[in-house]
């Protein structure tokens, strides 16, 4: 059996799940591929956001998508404000 699906059966495939995956591709889009600070682009807030997304422990992470969208949402409304 492949491992992926091993390991479905022991961790649940859900929102927080989707979640991590979205803070990965950030940390692949937006820095490089790392949660290091320095090469993240992107401000202090930003990077808060992603940092939680990609916690290893699930309860760590935002509980939906939606939650995840709305504080993203949030975190650029910083920099919104900051140039404005």
């Amino acid at each position: 059996m492949a491992k992926v699906l091993t390991l479905a059966k022991v961790l649940p495939i859900d929102q927080r799940t989707n979640v991590f995956t979205l803070g990965r591709m950030i940390a692949v889009f937006l820095s490089d591929g790392t949660l290091e600070r320095l090469p993240f682009r992107g401000n202090d807030a930003l990077y808060a956001v992603m940092c939680q997304a990609c916690q290893p422990e699930r309860v760590e992470r935002f509980a939906t998508v939606a939650d995840f969208y709305a504080a993203w949402c949030a975190a650029r409304d910083d920099i919104n404000r900051m140039t404005a």
